[in-house]
């Protein structure tokens, strides 16, 4: 059994509306176009923005671009844009064309938007690290920059890698804490400016060091210094490399974690090939 905890993707609600909203919108309904684009440029830089806040300047971005004939950065500003809000329009008084920009956009975005996934050990050894996996899902304009998980007040980050699908992972360890604690952690995806775009929830109870695994196969806890879900060649195969590992020690105990890649000879050859890795603990 994949040792995987997921418990939930959601958006986060929208907030009081940042002041520069509202001269961006006085800006453009007065054709000072120039300074509306900086206006909203601004709020997407403002780390006191709100979801809601970056989905409307960037909507209007993409407008703005489009009126000064920069297409390209028009698309991008209407993907991310779209990517928040898949219902998203353009603001009155956009050109004709503006709508064809936004339905592209929206043809790209996969149905859920811009999304976070979580996935946790069930068990890990408390006290150890946690290795955890926070998915960036449906991000093609590139808007997220960090992720963070935060479990029991304990937080770090990590910068999410990009694979395929307009998928991105950001692998990130924090303390397990005490064994035998339900332990509620939240990862979140956050702009540049660390305006938070979506958040995922989860959780894990720590065990004792000397504890057994729950699980009782290879797909055990990162915490103990082993792998979150899916088999050593599943994972390889999966995501074209091999798994990470986190090397957990407990209080009383020092589990050693070794991965031996194994090299193989390709018949009628003599390349050399790195085989899939084995797993070896040492106590």
């Amino acid at each position: 059994m994949a040792a995987i905890a997921f418990v939930a993707i959601f958006p986060l609600s929208a907030s009081a509306q940042a002041p520069a909203l509202a001269n961006g919108r006085a800006h453009y309904l007065g054709a000072r176009f120039e300074e509306a684009e900086r206006t909203f440029e601004s709020v997407l830089e403002d780390s006191s923005s709100s979801r809601a806040d970056v989905v409307e300047a960037l909507r209007y971005m993409a407008v703005l671009r489009l009126v000064r004939g920069a297409r390209g950065e028009a698309d991008r500003a209407a993907l991310r844009a779209v990517s928040l809000d898949r219902g998203l329009t353009p603001p009155e008084g956009a050109p004709p064309d503006a709508a064809a920009v936004f339905d592209a956009a929206r043809n790209r975005v996969p149905p859920g938007g811009l999304a976070c996934s979580l996935e946790l050990p069930p068990a890990p050894v408390a006290g150890a690290p946690v290795g955890a996996r926070v998915t960036v899902i449906g991000d093609l304009g590139a808007l997220v920059a960090t992720a963070s998980l935060s479990c029991g007040g304990r937080e770090a980050r990590g910068t999410p890698e990009p694979g395929d699908g307009g998928r991105a992972t950001a692998q990130i360890a924090v303390d397990a804490g005490p064994a035998g604690r339900e332990t509620r952690c939240t990862a979140r995806l956050l702009t540049a400016a660390n305006v938070v775009l979506a958040e995922a929830t989860g959780s894990f109870v720590a065990r004792g060091a000397g504890s057994d695994d729950p699980d009782g196969d290879d797909d055990v806890s990162a915490g103990g210094g082993r792998f979150i879900g899916g088999s050593t060649n599943d994972r390889r195969r999966d995501e074209g490399g091999f798994p990470w590992v986190w090397v957990g020690v407990g209080a009383g105990a020092a589990v050693a974690v070794a991965v031996v890649s194994v090299i193989l000879l390709s018949s009628g050859s003599d390349e050399a090939q790195l085989g899939p890795p084995e797993i070896v603990e040492i106590e």
